[in-house]
């Protein structure tokens, strides 16, 4: 077992907060692996794979996710979102997308662009 991975179990043994969803070794720190905040994601918009902002009141799409060229997994549940950006093909690498409990009053037909999309919920 990794030291990153040892400390990290061992702090969450102990029941000390590390701030991290989960964590991966990066050259320059620890990096959370599910980015909770889109204010810590822009500060590493090239690392963030997973970004999670359900339940955050957000009223549209925020903007800022088409900088994130390597996101791969995103969860915009329970907001009031009713549309999506029509470019949002350019996050390329998109697999998994959650929009569950938003204000969609139809299907979001940016979705279709999403070449690598093999998971989609929308309740």
């Amino acid at each position: 077992m990794s030291k990153n991975i040892s400390t990290f179990l061992l702090l969450a043994a102990l029941g000390v907060s590390t701030g991290l969803v989960h964590a991966q070794h990066n050259s320059n720190s620890l990096l959370p692996t599910v980015f909770t905040s889109l204010e810590t994601a822009m500060q590493y918009p090239s690392n963030v794979y997973h970004l999670d902002l359900s339940y955050q009141g957000l009223t549209q799409f925020p903007e800022e996710i088409l900088q994130m060229e390597n996101l791969r997994v995103l969860n915009l549940s329970g907001n009031y979102i009713s549309e999506l950006p029509q470019n949002l093909s350019k996050i390329h690498h998109m697999e998994e997308l959650y929009l569950n409990n938003n204000l969609f009053a139809v299907f979001p037909q940016p979705v279709f662009q999403l070449n690598k999309l093999r998971v989609l919920e929308m309740l």
